[in-house]
């Protein structure tokens, strides 16, 4: 018998506890899109039913559809390693986010010494000194 998508994300969810991960909006979004694609009658992954529904108008913003289909693609990723039948959505189909990497930080061979003498000086944490 093949299960269902949201069953697909109850697994998937679990297993990403299990590792640590917290859920919290993301799981919100995989069960809605599991929800999109079940009123479908699918029970694969598609790459246009995951594009239909990140850039539904349920999504508030452009950034917002990126995320929505990162965490299906994500989720696809998983679920086409277990069955081929199931597509993995192109991550950046709706865009990309606009998050701009902080400036490097670059230190000299004296800076990381003096960062490393420094580190070591200090006592046990929770200590006072």
């Amino acid at each position: 018998m093949t299960m269902t998508i949201s069953e697909h994300v109850s697994r998937f969810v679990a297993m990403k506890q299990k590792l640590g991960y917290r859920f919290g909006r993301c799981e919100g979004m995989l069960h809605s899109f599991a929800r999109f694609a079940e009123d479908r009658d699918e029970t694969f992954i598609h790459s246009t039913t995951a594009i239909d529904w990140a850039s539904s108008s349920r999504a508030a913003s452009q950034s917002e559809g990126v995320r929505r289909l990162r965490a299906v693609h994500d989720f696809g990723t998983w679920l086409h390693a277990e069955d081929a039948r199931h597509e993995v959505p192109p991550r950046d189909a709706l865009g990309r986010l606009d998050k701009r990497r902080p400036r490097p930080c670059l230190m000299s061979v004296a800076d990381i010494g003096k960062l490393l003498t420094a580190a070591l000086s200090m006592g046990p944490a929770g200590t006072i000194a």
